[in-house]
C-alpha cells in the first residue's frame, strides 16, 4: 500500500483597494448632505479586517464608507483609503479631490473721499469658490438708472461733486457641481462716495 501526503498551499495577497467615486474631482455645494465615499476592496486574500480614510495625507477615519453628513468648504481637500488584513495594509488608493463651491462673501469697502477732478478707484472684493470675475460683477449707483459699469475695480477720471453717492456693488456667480443641481449665488456691497471740493484761489 501506497501512501500519499496531500499538501495544501494557501495563496495570501495584500488588500488591493479603490476609492468610489472615480471622478476627480469631486466637486459640490457647500451644505450638501450625505457625501459618501467608498473604500472598495477590489482584491485581498484572507478577508479585510480593517479599514483607514486620510484627507491631506492625516488620518480621519477607519470604516469602509466614510460619509460627510454636511459639507463645508473647509471639507476641500484629497482623500484616500487604505485596508487591513492578516498579511498587511495596501499601498494607498488612488486619489478622490473634493472639491467645495461656495457662494460669494463681499468684502465691506470703507468710505471713499476722493478730491474734486481726480480719480474715484474702488475694489469689489470678497471670497468664494470659483473665485470672482470681473464678469460676476456689475456697479450701479443709488438714484441713477443710468449708471453701470462692469469689474472688480470702478475707477471714474476727473471726478465731480455730483459722482458722490452710494454705489453698489452686485455679484452673481454661478456654482455648478458635478454632483447635484447648479446653484446661482449673490452678493451686494455698498460704497459711499463722498467727493472733496477742490478750491483755488488767484492772487
Amino acid at each position: 500500500m501506497f501512501r500519499h501526503d496531500r499538501k495544501v498551499y494557501f495563496i495570501t495577497d495584500l488588500p488591493t483597494v479603490a476609492v468610489y467615486p472615480v471622478r476627480t474631482p469631486f466637486t459640490v455645494v457647500e451644505n450638501t448632505t450625505n457625501i459618501n465615499m467608498n473604500c472598495k476592496v477590489t482584491s485581498a486574500n484572507p478577508n479585510v479586517t480593517s479599514y483607514k480614510w486620510y484627507k491631506d495625507g492625516l488620518d480621519i477615519a477607519t470604516v469602509a464608507t466614510y460619509t460627510i453628513s454636511t459639507v463645508h468648504r473647509s471639507d476641500t481637500g484629497i482623500y484616500t483609503c487604505d485596508a487591513t488584513n492578516s498579511v498587511g495594509s495596501s499601498t494607498s488608493s488612488s486619489a478622490v479631490q473634493l472639491n467645495v463651491l461656495y457662494g460669494i462673501e463681499i468684502s465691506s469697502i470703507m468710505e471713499n473721499q476722493p478730491i474734486e477732478g481726480g480719480v474715484l478707484n474702488i475694489t469689489c472684493s470678497g471670497q468664494s469658490n470659483p473665485a470672482m470675475r470681473d464678469n460676476d460683477v456689475i456697479w450701479t449707483k443709488q438714484y441713477n438708472n443710468t449708471f453701470g459699469m462692469k469689474g472688480q475695480r470702478l475707477v471714474v477720471r476727473n471726478v465731480n461733486r455730483i459722482d458722490s453717492g452710494i454705489y453698489i456693488c452686485s455679484v452673481v456667480i454661478q456654482l455648478n457641481p458635478n454632483f447635484g443641481q447648479p446653484v446661482t449665488v449673490t452678493g451686494t456691497t455698498t460704497a459711499k462716495v463722498d467727493v472733496l471740493c477742490k478750491y483755488y484761489v488767484y492772487v
